[in-house]
């Protein structure tokens, strides 16, 4: 059987481009498959924790950013905070950190074809999505995933949200993360 790479990841954002950097580590070729060009601006993974960190340094990733010691969840009638022990986490501008994680995929001879992945075929010896044959197939185009859904086993749908103030601007205002001003002056949205 012949193949055009090991591992085909659906999905060039921080999710997919970490997994493409361990599988570079452990000697796998790989293809990312996304309909993007990096990097995508968008409001989420902002706020680093520490052991978010550490993976990254152990990818020899490290994205400039602010430090900060700990978060807190605020809604109206509860709060919620703690103070990091295994030192900071870091504020950093998403698209820094897929910059980051895309120079360092690029360093490390990831591949990328620009194409949405709509459809997933399977057999016993691998998998073929946007005419590329792979071993293996990683879906990590997100919440609305073209690919993901495809496979028998059921997903299971989770509801969830929170709004809140991190220790990035020091805020103890106690207010939602949509009235929040912060120390520093800076409205949070």
């Amino acid at each position: 059987m012949t193949y055009d790479t090991d591992l085909l990841i659906v999905g060039g954002g921080p999710g997919g481009l970490a997994t493409a950097l361990h599988a570079r580590r452990h000697g796998l070729s790989v293809i990312v498959a996304d309909p993007r060009e990096s990097p995508i601006d968008k409001a989420c993974g902002e706020g680093l924790m520490p052991g978010g960190l550490a993976e990254l340094a152990a990818l020899d990733v490290d994205p400039a950013g602010m430090p900060f010691h700990g978060i807190a969840y605020v809604s109206e009638n509860r709060r919620a905070e703690a103070w990091f022990r295994s030192g900071p986490g870091r504020g950093v501008r998403r698209t820094t950190l897929h910059s980051a994680l895309t120079a360092r995929a690029k360093e490390q001879d990831t591949e990328w074809i620009r194409t949405r992945v709509t459809g997933v075929s399977q057999d016993a010896h691998g998998v073929t999505a946007a005419d590329v044959r792979a071993r293996w197939l990683v879906a990590a185009d997100g919440l609305h995933s073209g690919c993901g859904g495809r496979w028998e086993s059921p997903r299971r749908r989770v509801a969830h949200g929170a709004t809140g103030c991190a220790g990035i601007t020091g805020c103890r205002c106690g207010r939602s993360s949509s009235k929040c001003t912060g120390r520093a002056g800076v409205r949070r949205t």
